[in-house]
């Protein structure tokens, strides 16, 4: 937060006489997918954001309101599933990876369209809001957190769903997890960083 906090001391604005006080908007992400019913198939993929300005003790508040739904992430309807079923040649042997490639296109479509161009000037040049306290200042927003589940890992990082490696920057394989924290962990990793 302290580094954040530097960089938009130096980054520009829109405005060159803009005097304002410039602050870091922390924001915090994480999304679950959602089975709505016991039996069926109804189901919600939310997106929710907190302020990481906000203290730990009132973000942890159920009722604090301190949770916002961002948006909802949509899934590939079964419609179209069955549309590129009939079309592609392959699809009995192939519908697997078919199908995590469109889902991977579709997450990364999905925050094309949340991270628009009104974004990424606010990002890079800031945007002036009245505070509580009655002074303007100019927000930077910036991602600090953004928790998921390991099948939404996958999709975002667009890696190969149970692969061999836990993440996509270590070269450590899974059969090497439980040697986790030792000296020979320490070295394998050291020599397999994958940067």
């Amino acid at each position: 937060f302290l580094q954040a906090h530097d960089d938009i001391q130096l980054a520009p604005t829109d405005d060159e006489h803009c005097k304002r006080e410039k602050v870091v908007a922390a924001l915090m992400c994480w999304s679950d997918a959602t089975q709505l019913a016991n039996f069926g198939t109804a189901k919600l993929w939310p997106l929710y954001m907190l302020f990481g300005n906000l203290s730990k003790y009132i973000r942890a508040m159920p009722n604090s309101g301190a949770v916002h739904h961002l948006a909802y992430i949509p899934s590939i309807p079964d419609a179209i599933k069955h549309e590129i079923s009939v079309f592609h040649t392959k699809w009995k042997t192939q519908s697997k990876e078919i199908l995590t490639h469109c889902n991977h296109e579709l997450m990364h479509a999905f925050w094309s369209f949340i991270l628009d161009d009104g974004f990424v000037h606010a990002y890079h040049h800031g945007f002036v809001i009245q505070c509580f306290d009655g002074i303007e200042r100019r927000i930077y927003p910036r991602f600090f957190t953004y928790s998921a589940d390991y099948p939404e890992k996958v999709l975002l990082a667009g890696i190969r769903d149970l692969g061999a490696c836990p993440c996509p920057r270590c070269l450590c394989p899974k059969s090497k997890l439980d040697q986790m924290g030792t000296r020979r962990d320490s070295k394998f990793r050291m020599g397999k960083v994958c940067l």
